[in-house]
């Protein structure tokens, strides 16, 4: 093949969320000398839209209001006709999108299946679309081990063609955070508190109501300690109404820009989630050398099992809140489960690495 090798992403919409976040990194780190990529947004541009065409990347969007429209399936069409794309990678389960994509006969199909709506809902829908389209793609990656295996017991697929493709991130903006001391005199925080916190959406997966029954526990043990949850969902309401009935105090400091900042003020990263195919935020709390303590659920345990923290099988909130005491106890552990976190981070999770193997897939396609 001569020239560069044309790829299309194609996602829901540029909302925040972990296949987003990816798509704005692989962006970032692409080799251009080799690729040439292109965005389609089935709905909305969202801050990913605006974030990629300030790269100089070219942004389209189809302005989906459901997740049916055959005028916006035509005009997907036009852009496949148009741009000839030889790899379309594709990040939605969106029916019509597929149908159309599966007519496309020039290129190589990828799919990347982040297991969010996998983890979450029956089976039925999910075993309709790998009966539909599983065969159409030439590959279906995916983001660890667990959701790997929940797909395989649909037997649905070939085996062959499931490939687990661990994200990473970049731990530049973490290395370079805000002071500590500036950060948390900023949210008026104590300086002799230790900081327990939680990064991520107030939704009945990210188990933030384990995290309020574990704060009322460690409070119980031991009172210089403060609490602080980042993110917004519908349950944020009913979440702060139970921290006020338990009488643990919270500060729900809803969407922040400066996640960052915030992880390098935490003592403690307190991960509670009901079930997670994956589970980017560990990498970032790893990033800022924070230790990882919580529960072991779906594919976090592949992470946090390489190095930087401890995840209990048992779903127990005493046992957790005396874990987090003991650990904030012994410093010479605490360092070495930050140390660890970080080396994890690198050796394993580093993004310039994921997105050369990325692009290993991309040649070997094209080719």
């Amino acid at each position: 093949m001569t020239g560069k090798i044309r790829i299309l992403h194609v996602l829901w919409s540029g909302e925040s969320g972990g296949a987003e976040r990816f798509v704005k990194d692989v962006h970032v780190f692409y080799d251009r000398k080799k690729f040439d990529h292109q965005v389609c947004f089935l709905s909305n541009y969202g801050w990913l839209g605006q974030t990629i065409a300030e790269q100089g990347v070219t942004v389209r969007c189809l302005g989906m209001k459901s997740g049916f429209s055959m005028i916006k399936g035509f005009r997907l069409r036009h852009i496949l006709k148009t741009y000839k794309p030889d790899i379309i990678h594709n990040h939605c389960r969106n029916f019509l999108l597929n149908f159309f994509i599966s007519r496309d006969h020039h290129a190589s199909k990828i799919y990347f299946e982040h297991g969010g709506d996998l983890l979450s809902r029956s089976s039925t829908r999910d075993l309709i679309f790998y009966d539909l389209f599983a065969r159409f793609y030439a590959l279906v990656l995916v983001n660890s081990e667990y959701v790997k295996q929940r797909i395989l017991k649909m037997n649905r697929i070939d085996p062959q063609r499931v490939r687990t493709f661990y994200i990473g991130i970049d731990p530049h903006p973490y290395e370079k955070s805000r002071d500590r001391k500036d950060m948390r005199r900023s949210l008026g925080i104590k300086a002799n508190c230790k900081v327990i916190g939680a990064v991520g959406r107030l939704v009945e997966q990210k188990g933030v109501d384990d995290f309020i029954k574990t704060a009322n526990k460690i409070r119980n043990m031991r009172k210089d300690v403060m609490f602080v949850i980042v993110g917004e969902g519908n349950k944020r309401e009913a979440l702060e109404a139970m921290s006020v009935d338990l009488g643990v105090d919270i500060m729900f400091l809803g969407d922040r820009p400066d996640v960052p900042d915030l992880l390098g003020m935490f003592d403690i990263f307190l991960f509670t989630s009901k079930w997670e195919p994956f589970g980017i935020i560990l990498l970032e709390a790893m990033a800022a050398r924070i230790p990882i303590l919580g529960f072991s659920v779906g594919g976090a345990r592949e992470i946090v099992d390489k190095g930087g923290g401890i995840l209990l099988e048992e779903r127990d909130h005493q046992k957790l809140a005396e874990l987090v005491i003991d650990v904030l106890r012994d410093r010479g552990y605490y360092k070495r489960l930050a140390a660890q976190g970080h080396s994890n981070l690198v050796n394993n999770f580093h993004i310039e690495k994921s997105i050369r193997r990325l692009e290993r897939e991309y040649l070997m396609l094209a080719s």
